[in-house]
């Protein structure tokens, strides 16, 4: 399946698309825990439930039965002796309940409300929050808004970091497939270079390996020039150093034969000559030698 290539434009949107979801499948998995919570019965619905006692045959049985549907701490007093007669709620709360029986009305602490109903014979009050709380006595010093708080914080902390992470490692391992082109630079390749799914790296991974072969091939054919140059100048320097040993030997023949001092002089210069001309040709050979030994270094 080949590989989709788009801008450096579009991976960074889709990054950000990306933190969107997920944050809003965070949101998602937040609402539907303290949905299950509160239906399991482990937090409180901040939605107030209102109990009236309306009718003087409620008795304490049937306020059992209806509070036993609903987390919230209560208390009822029987209104003739002033005396609890039923109860769940936890003992540095009991002030509080005192103070909505005494008033006869609502009593409201801070997020948390004290509503009283009444009849002849019983006031019930009920300990209502109207933020999210955990019903569990031992739990609830702890707010359930702050641990959502902190739980969206690392969530969304952890989807950036993970999202930001996988950008600049696919960003990285496109420098490095160009660093690795980049550092061998005029070598042959063979196999095609590696795909980027980010267009403009894509675009310069290609160059950058065309290029390379390019320079292969110019690296290559100046090789091949610089062995004909060696072969041309060690075939022309064996071509005319055969004639000059044959002429040096013919002036070294030639001293033999008691020559003037005049004849002399022109073997002479003829000597320094033919010396001149060997000392080119050895010069040039060394050239080409060297000139072999830096390609063969090269490759």
């Amino acid at each position: 399946m080949k590989n989709k290539i788009h801008s450096m434009k579009w991976r960074i949107w889709k990054t950000a698309f990306e933190i969107f979801i997920e944050t809003f499948l965070g949101l998602g998995l937040l609402l539907a825990i303290t949905f299950i919570l509160q239906k399991a019965g482990y937090i409180s619905n901040p939605n107030k439930v209102y109990l009236v006692l309306d009718s003087d045959k409620t008795t304490l049985t049937d306020i059992r039965q209806t509070m036993k549907k609903y987390p919230y701490d209560f208390i009822v007093f029987d209104r003739r002796t002033g005396k609890i007669v039923a109860s769940r709620y936890q003992k540095n709360d009991k002030d509080n309940y005192y103070l909505a029986k005494v008033k006869n009305k609502s009593y409201i602490n801070g997020t948390t409300s004290y509503t009283i109903s009444s009849n002849k014979l019983y006031s019930l009050v009920i300990r209502q929050n109207s933020v999210p709380e955990f019903t569990n006595p031992v739990l609830r010093k702890f707010s359930y808004n702050q641990i959502s708080y902190i739980f969206l914080i690392i969530y969304e902390s952890l989807i950036i970091i993970i999202a930001i992470y996988k950008l600049i490692h696919e960003i990285s391992k496109n420098f490095t497939a160009i660093q690795k082109i980049a550092l061998n630079m005029g070598n042959k390749v063979t196999k095609d270079y590696p795909k980027s799914k980010i267009k403009e790296f894509d675009t310069v991974l290609k160059q950058l390996y065309q290029k390379s072969n390019e320079l292969s091939t110019l690296i290559e054919t100046e090789r091949i020039e610089k062995e004909d140059l060696s072969f041309q100048v060690a075939a022309l320097s064996h071509d005319i150093k055969t004639p000059l040993t044959v002429l040096k030997g013919n002036i070294e023949l030639l001293e033999l034969t008691n020559p003037d001092k005049r004849q002399l002089e022109f073997m002479e210069s003829m000597k320094n000559s033919i010396q001149t001309l060997e000392n080119y040709f050895n010069t040039m050979i060394n050239y080409t030698k060297l000139l072999n030994l830096n390609s063969i270094s090269e490759e």
